[in-house]
């Protein structure tokens, strides 16, 4: 929630994907195969730039959002 509330007050849009599963037991979803297959864990948030980067961790994606206003539409 943190991560998607700093993403919004940057001006962004994100698309929401949600995962379901706990990242403690095996992934047996889509999204959490999806989630390990771009981070090596389990764990979410996850947020995929336009470009393919990828910030995990609710922590950065909140630091990268208040460095990365939106521009202008």
């Amino acid at each position: 929630m943190k991560a998607h509330d700093a993403l919004k007050d940057a001006g962004h849009s994100p698309d929401v994907v949600k995962v379901y599963g706990l990242a403690s037991l095996p992934d047996l979803t889509a999204g959490r195969k999806e989630v390990k297959r771009l981070t090596g864990e389990s764990f979410v948030p996850v947020l995929v730039l336009n470009d393919g980067q990828v910030i995990k961790d609710s922590r950065n994606i909140v630091d990268w959002a208040r460095s990365n206003p939106a521009g202008p539409t």
